[in-house]
């Protein structure tokens, strides 16, 4: 995910403004992904921490997880 912005005239910009990037909203936005990124990792960690030492696991077994 990134953050976006577009012009009045519905083009977006080459970047987006650093006033953009700032505000509550920006930095809202920002803390988000900060935090969907570390539960992307969480996650993953989790699960790897499932597989018995890098057997092989059913995929019956995983599409019922």
């Amino acid at each position: 995910m990134t953050l976006r912005c577009r012009k009045t005239g519905g083009r977006p910009p080459a970047s987006v403004p650093r006033a953009v990037r700032s505000s509550p909203v920006g930095e809202r936005f920002a803390a988000l992904l900060e935090h969907l990124d570390g539960h992307e990792k969480e996650c993953r960690a989790t699960v790897e921490s499932w597989m018995p030492n890098g057997l092989p696991v059913p995929a019956g077994l995983l599409a019922g997880v």
